[in-house]
Protein backbone atom coordinates (compact mmCIF):
# COMPACT_ATOMS: atom_id res chain seq x y z
CA UNK A 1 0.00 0.00 0.00
CA UNK A 2 1.33 3.46 -0.91
CA UNK A 3 2.19 5.76 2.03
CA UNK A 4 -0.56 8.19 1.00
CA UNK A 5 -3.12 5.36 0.83
CA UNK A 6 -2.07 3.98 4.22
CA UNK A 7 -2.22 7.48 5.67
CA UNK A 8 -5.71 8.02 4.26
CA UNK A 9 -6.86 4.70 5.74
CA UNK A 10 -5.52 5.70 9.16
CA UNK A 11 -7.27 9.07 9.01
CA UNK A 12 -10.56 7.51 7.88
CA UNK A 13 -10.46 5.08 10.82
CA UNK A 14 -9.80 7.95 13.23
CA UNK A 15 -12.82 9.88 12.00
CA UNK A 16 -14.97 6.77 12.33
CA UNK A 17 -13.97 6.58 16.00
CA UNK A 18 -14.51 10.32 16.51
CA UNK A 19 -18.05 9.99 15.16
CA UNK A 20 -18.93 8.67 18.64
CA UNK A 21 -17.96 11.97 20.35
CA UNK A 22 -21.48 13.36 20.50
CA UNK A 23 -22.90 10.06 21.72
CA UNK A 24 -20.50 9.90 24.66
CA UNK A 25 -20.55 13.62 25.52
CA UNK A 26 -24.34 13.65 25.82
CA UNK A 27 -24.11 10.81 28.37
CA UNK A 28 -21.47 12.43 30.59
CA UNK A 29 -23.89 15.14 31.67
CA UNK A 30 -21.42 18.02 31.98
CA UNK A 31 -21.87 21.58 30.65
CA UNK A 32 -19.69 22.27 27.65
CA UNK A 33 -17.17 24.40 29.59
CA UNK A 34 -16.55 21.66 32.15
CA UNK A 35 -16.45 18.97 29.48
CA UNK A 36 -13.77 20.72 27.42
CA UNK A 37 -11.71 21.51 30.53
CA UNK A 38 -11.93 17.97 31.92
CA UNK A 39 -11.04 16.30 28.62
CA UNK A 40 -8.11 18.61 27.86
CA UNK A 41 -6.77 18.26 31.43
CA UNK A 42 -6.90 14.46 31.31
CA UNK A 43 -5.46 14.39 27.79
CA UNK A 44 -2.52 16.58 28.84
CA UNK A 45 -1.77 14.25 31.76
CA UNK A 46 -2.07 11.06 29.70
CA UNK A 47 0.05 12.38 26.82
CA UNK A 48 2.72 13.63 29.26
CA UNK A 49 2.95 10.23 30.97
CA UNK A 50 2.90 8.40 27.62
CA UNK A 51 5.73 10.56 26.25
CA UNK A 52 7.95 9.95 29.27
CA UNK A 53 7.17 6.23 29.28
CA UNK A 54 8.51 6.15 25.70
CA UNK A 55 11.56 8.18 26.73
CA UNK A 56 10.61 11.08 24.45
CA UNK A 57 9.58 13.88 26.79
CA UNK A 58 7.39 16.73 25.56
CA UNK A 59 10.03 19.36 24.86
CA UNK A 60 9.53 23.08 25.26
CA UNK A 61 6.51 25.12 24.15
CA UNK A 62 6.67 27.17 20.97
CA UNK A 63 4.56 29.83 19.29
CA UNK A 64 3.31 27.28 16.74
CA UNK A 65 2.24 24.82 19.46
CA UNK A 66 0.58 27.62 21.44
CA UNK A 67 -1.31 28.70 18.31
CA UNK A 68 -2.43 25.12 17.73
CA UNK A 69 -3.63 25.07 21.33
CA UNK A 70 -5.66 28.26 20.89
CA UNK A 71 -7.25 26.87 17.72
CA UNK A 72 -8.09 23.61 19.51
CA UNK A 73 -9.56 25.66 22.39
CA UNK A 74 -11.79 27.64 20.04
CA UNK A 75 -12.76 24.52 18.09
CA UNK A 76 -13.64 22.47 21.18
CA UNK A 77 -15.62 25.19 22.92
CA UNK A 78 -17.64 26.01 19.83
CA UNK A 79 -18.13 22.34 18.89
CA UNK A 80 -19.37 21.13 22.27
CA UNK A 81 -21.48 24.28 22.70
CA UNK A 82 -23.11 23.48 19.35
CA UNK A 83 -23.83 19.89 20.42
CA UNK A 84 -25.42 21.21 23.62
CA UNK A 85 -27.60 23.80 21.86
CA UNK A 86 -28.78 22.05 18.69
CA UNK A 87 -29.13 18.59 17.14
CA UNK A 88 -26.09 16.42 16.48
CA UNK A 89 -26.76 16.73 12.73
CA UNK A 90 -26.80 20.54 12.79
CA UNK A 91 -23.69 20.71 14.96
CA UNK A 92 -21.66 18.18 13.01
CA UNK A 93 -22.49 19.26 9.48
CA UNK A 94 -21.95 22.96 10.13
CA UNK A 95 -18.65 22.03 11.80
CA UNK A 96 -17.70 20.08 8.69
CA UNK A 97 -17.76 23.07 6.42
CA UNK A 98 -14.08 22.91 7.46
CA UNK A 99 -12.96 20.69 4.53
CA UNK A 100 -14.13 23.33 2.09
CA UNK A 101 -12.18 26.02 3.96
CA UNK A 102 -9.08 23.81 3.99
CA UNK A 103 -9.41 23.13 0.25
CA UNK A 104 -9.49 26.88 -0.40
CA UNK A 105 -6.81 28.09 2.03
CA UNK A 106 -4.26 25.23 2.20
CA UNK A 107 -2.87 26.07 -1.27
CA UNK A 108 -2.56 29.72 -0.23
CA UNK A 109 -1.07 29.20 3.24
CA UNK A 110 1.16 26.12 2.98
CA UNK A 111 1.61 25.80 -0.78
CA UNK A 112 -0.33 22.57 -1.32
CA UNK A 113 -1.36 21.81 -4.86
CA UNK A 114 -5.00 22.72 -5.19
CA UNK A 115 -7.37 19.79 -5.61
CA UNK A 116 -9.71 19.93 -8.58
CA UNK A 117 -13.26 21.18 -8.23
CA UNK A 118 -12.67 23.05 -4.92
CA UNK A 119 -15.28 25.69 -5.70
CA UNK A 120 -17.82 23.17 -6.99
CA UNK A 121 -17.35 21.34 -3.68
CA UNK A 122 -17.99 24.61 -1.88
CA UNK A 123 -21.26 25.04 -3.77
CA UNK A 124 -22.32 21.46 -3.05
CA UNK A 125 -21.50 21.86 0.64
CA UNK A 126 -23.49 25.08 0.92
CA UNK A 127 -26.45 23.42 -0.81
CA UNK A 128 -26.20 20.46 1.57
CA UNK A 129 -26.08 22.81 4.55
CA UNK A 130 -29.18 24.65 3.29
CA UNK A 131 -31.10 21.36 2.95
CA UNK A 132 -29.92 20.12 6.33
CA UNK A 133 -30.95 23.12 8.40
CA UNK A 134 -34.66 23.44 9.19
CA UNK A 135 -36.55 26.49 7.89
CA UNK A 136 -37.02 29.39 10.27
CA UNK A 137 -33.98 28.43 12.35
CA UNK A 138 -34.00 30.42 15.58
CA UNK A 139 -33.21 30.39 19.28
CA UNK A 140 -31.07 27.54 20.54
CA UNK A 141 -30.72 25.93 17.09
CA UNK A 142 -29.48 29.21 15.61
CA UNK A 143 -26.87 29.59 18.36
CA UNK A 144 -25.76 25.98 17.91
CA UNK A 145 -25.51 26.34 14.14
CA UNK A 146 -23.47 29.55 14.43
CA UNK A 147 -21.16 27.83 16.90
CA UNK A 148 -20.77 24.90 14.51
CA UNK A 149 -19.68 27.24 11.71
CA UNK A 150 -17.23 28.99 14.03
CA UNK A 151 -15.75 25.64 15.05
CA UNK A 152 -15.35 24.83 11.34
CA UNK A 153 -13.12 27.88 10.85
CA UNK A 154 -10.99 27.02 13.90
CA UNK A 155 -10.73 23.37 12.86
CA UNK A 156 -9.69 24.31 9.32
CA UNK A 157 -6.88 26.46 10.67
CA UNK A 158 -5.78 23.62 12.94
CA UNK A 159 -5.71 21.03 10.11
CA UNK A 160 -3.58 23.31 7.94
CA UNK A 161 -1.12 24.02 10.77
CA UNK A 162 -0.91 20.36 11.85
CA UNK A 163 -0.13 19.31 8.28
CA UNK A 164 2.73 21.80 8.22
CA UNK A 165 4.27 21.01 11.62
CA UNK A 166 3.47 17.30 12.11
CA UNK A 167 6.31 16.29 9.79
CA UNK A 168 8.98 17.81 12.05
CA UNK A 169 7.35 17.65 15.51
CA UNK A 170 6.77 14.59 17.73
CA UNK A 171 3.08 13.68 17.90
CA UNK A 172 2.89 13.44 21.70
CA UNK A 173 4.54 16.85 21.99
CA UNK A 174 1.81 18.36 19.80
CA UNK A 175 -0.97 16.64 21.76
CA UNK A 176 0.46 17.64 25.16
CA UNK A 177 1.06 21.32 24.47
CA UNK A 178 -2.20 21.71 22.59
CA UNK A 179 -4.22 20.30 25.45
CA UNK A 180 -2.25 22.06 28.18
CA UNK A 181 -3.05 25.35 26.42
CA UNK A 182 -6.74 24.40 26.24
CA UNK A 183 -6.72 23.45 29.94
CA UNK A 184 -5.30 26.84 30.96
CA UNK A 185 -7.69 28.81 28.73
CA UNK A 186 -10.76 26.82 29.75
CA UNK A 187 -10.11 26.70 33.51
CA UNK A 188 -11.76 30.07 34.35
CA UNK A 189 -14.93 29.12 32.44
CA UNK A 190 -15.07 25.64 33.99
CA UNK A 191 -14.61 26.89 37.55
CA UNK A 192 -17.49 29.34 37.12
CA UNK A 193 -19.82 26.57 35.93
CA UNK A 194 -22.01 24.66 38.38
CA UNK A 195 -21.58 20.96 37.70
CA UNK A 196 -21.14 17.51 39.21
CA UNK A 197 -20.07 14.31 37.54
CA UNK A 198 -21.11 10.83 38.64
CA UNK A 199 -19.03 7.66 38.63
CA UNK A 200 -20.26 6.67 35.16
CA UNK A 201 -19.44 10.09 33.75
CA UNK A 202 -15.97 10.01 35.32
CA UNK A 203 -15.24 6.63 33.73
CA UNK A 204 -16.35 7.96 30.34
CA UNK A 205 -14.12 11.03 30.75
CA UNK A 206 -11.07 8.88 31.47
CA UNK A 207 -11.86 6.64 28.49
CA UNK A 208 -12.33 9.60 26.13
CA UNK A 209 -9.23 11.36 27.46
CA UNK A 210 -7.02 8.31 26.92
CA UNK A 211 -8.51 6.77 23.76
CA UNK A 212 -10.29 9.48 21.74
CA UNK A 213 -7.92 12.30 22.75
CA UNK A 214 -4.50 10.61 22.88
CA UNK A 215 -4.40 7.20 21.17
CA UNK A 216 -6.57 8.15 18.19
CA UNK A 217 -4.84 11.54 17.59
CA UNK A 218 -1.48 9.72 17.59
CA UNK A 219 -2.82 7.46 14.85
CA UNK A 220 -4.19 10.50 12.98
CA UNK A 221 -0.89 12.38 13.16
CA UNK A 222 0.99 9.33 11.87
CA UNK A 223 -1.38 9.30 8.89
CA UNK A 224 -1.41 13.01 8.04
CA UNK A 225 2.36 13.05 7.52
CA UNK A 226 1.83 11.42 4.11
CA UNK A 227 -1.55 12.95 3.20
CA UNK A 228 -2.50 16.41 1.97
CA UNK A 229 -4.37 18.63 4.40
CA UNK A 230 -7.18 18.89 1.82
CA UNK A 231 -7.51 15.10 1.61
CA UNK A 232 -7.48 14.73 5.40
CA UNK A 233 -10.18 17.37 5.74
CA UNK A 234 -12.40 15.72 3.12
CA UNK A 235 -12.06 12.36 4.87
CA UNK A 236 -13.41 14.19 7.91
CA UNK A 237 -16.92 13.89 6.46
CA UNK A 238 -16.88 10.31 7.76
CA UNK A 239 -17.32 11.71 11.27
CA UNK A 240 -20.59 13.66 10.82
CA UNK A 241 -22.17 10.93 8.70
CA UNK A 242 -21.39 8.35 11.36
CA UNK A 243 -22.51 10.68 14.14
CA UNK A 244 -25.88 11.34 12.50
CA UNK A 245 -26.57 7.61 12.13
CA UNK A 246 -25.56 7.01 15.76
CA UNK A 247 -27.69 9.93 16.95
CA UNK A 248 -30.69 8.53 15.09
CA UNK A 249 -30.06 5.06 16.49
CA UNK A 250 -29.22 5.85 20.12
CA UNK A 251 -30.43 9.41 20.81
CA UNK A 252 -33.71 9.29 18.89
CA UNK A 253 -32.84 12.27 16.67
CA UNK A 254 -34.81 12.04 13.43
CA UNK A 255 -34.09 13.88 10.20
CA UNK A 256 -36.59 14.69 7.44
CA UNK A 257 -35.83 13.41 3.91
CA UNK A 258 -34.53 16.83 2.79
CA UNK A 259 -32.02 16.83 5.64
CA UNK A 260 -30.76 13.36 4.69
CA UNK A 261 -30.35 14.67 1.14
CA UNK A 262 -28.29 17.53 2.56
CA UNK A 263 -26.08 15.07 4.43
CA UNK A 264 -25.39 13.16 1.23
Amino acid sequence: MKPSSAGSAKIALCFAVWSTWALFSRNIGLPWEALVFSLSFLTAIFSFLWAFAKGEGVGKPSLALATLGVLLFLNNLAFFYAIEKTTVANALFTHYMAPVLVAIFAPLLIGEKKLRHSFSCLGASLLGLYLLLPPGLSGSDLKGTAAGLFSAAAYAGMVIMVRKYAISTASLRIIFWQNLTVTILTAPLAFMADFRVGAGGAILLVFLGLFHSVAVPLFYLSGIRSVRAQTAAILGYIEPLGAVFLAALFLGEKLPPTAWAGCI
